[in-house]
């Protein structure tokens, strides 16, 4: 039986005032999404705009349009206010605490991708009420966490979204004996 699903390749868009963070998390991401760059916010917001990644990868210590205003402009934009953003780490996780606290709705679009073991990232996911994906007694940087995060959450996508049913293969749920 072939499959009627369109496997289409995810478009995850980085936005990091550094290139080399960018072309790290590239390497590590290229097999499974088209990965684009935004070294700003200013630029994040356009490209956005012009063409909607399915989620973005979210620096907030940025010159300019930091991380905190990029965000809390993306959730008040219309075209771009669905779209996931994933946090990494403990700086980004405090940028991420201030955004909920200008506005808490965006709680529900924000992932951690990992819990620091920095003392004082308990504090943004007392705030988030959501724990990370993972707990790997992790301090490493550079967007290592979002690079775990990103293949379960396509993991989890493809469960939800492609996973074939009884009731889709004809297989009945009801017993005959």
């Amino acid at each position: 039986m072939s499959s009627s699903i369109e496997h289409k390749t995810k478009r995850l868009l980085v936005v990091d005032d550094e290139y080399f963070n960018f072309e790290m998390l590239k390497a590590a991401l290229a097999s499974k999404f088209d990965v684009s760059y935004a070294d700003s916010g200013q630029s994040c917001l356009a490209s956005a705009i012009a063409s909607p990644p399915d989620i973005i990868l979210l620096d907030v210590c940025m010159p300019g349009l930091d991380g905190y205003d990029t965000c809390r402009m993306l959730k008040h934009t219309p075209e771009t206010k669905n779209i996931p953003v994933v946090i990494d780490g403990l700086i980004s996780g405090a940028g991420a605490s201030l955004a909920i606290k200008l506005n808490p709705a965006i709680k529900d679009y924000i992932f951690s991708s990992h819990r620091s073991v920095e003392p004082g990232h308990e504090v943004f996911f007392d705030l988030l009420q959501a724990p990370p994906l993972f707990d790997l007694k992790m301090r490493l940087g550079e967007g290592t966490g979002a690079v775990l995060a990103f293949n379960l959450l396509e993991a989890a996508v493809k469960i939800y979204s492609e996973m074939t049913t009884f009731q889709s293969t004809g297989i009945s749920d009801n017993a005959e004996g």
